[in-house]
């Protein structure tokens, strides 16, 4: 078997276990790119950074949200990302959400339970951008103007970020 066919062949056992409700530790996951293994990032070596890009929206506009997961230190890792890793909620002022990533079509939805590893170089970034209508999961109705946050989080990383933003009228 060839280097990228095992390449190939380690990731599709990792979604299979998982699919499967096996869970397998992050942190013991390794991927094979050229000649040598790339273990994954420990939780101390990568920094997330959620973001929007804007301070405040017009009712009815697209929020735009950013997850940077970025390599800190000086060797090359790999993190564990899929749909609802990094995961995004929307909260409101209260600290309600109002709206997670595993939404579909405005509606509450299944989360996809598989996860592919990214090899990240040191000192690079996996970036991953997300859109929110400005609807509520649940009745898909339009949240209320005013304050809100959006928080994420990826498998492997420790803690969470967050960014305020604000729905003007």
């Amino acid at each position: 078997m060839n280097r990228a066919s095992s390449k190939r062949c380690n990731r599709a056992v990792f979604v299979a276990l998982l699919l499967a409700g096996v869970a397998l530790p992050i942190s013991t996951m390794t991927e094979s790119v050229g000649a040598s293994t790339v273990t994954s990032c420990h939780s101390s070596q990568v920094r997330e950074t959620a973001t929007t890009s804007a301070k405040s929206y017009p009712e009815g506009s697209l929020v735009k949200l950013t997850v940077t997961i970025r390599n800190e230190s000086t060797r090359t890792c790999s993190v564990a990302i899929g749909p609802t890793s990094p995961s995004f909620s929307i909260l409101n002022a209260r600290g309600t959400v109002v709206w997670n990533n595993c939404y579909s079509g405005d509606h509450p939805g299944a989360c996809a339970m598989f996860l592919m590893l990214h090899v990240l170089k040191a000192k690079a970034s996996y970036v991953l951008a997300r859109s929110w209508n400005q609807r509520d999961g649940p009745q898909s109705k339009f949240v209320a103007r005013g304050a809100y946050e959006v928080t994420s989080s990826t498998s492997g990383v420790s803690g969470f970020s967050r960014a305020k933003f604000e729905l003007t009228t």
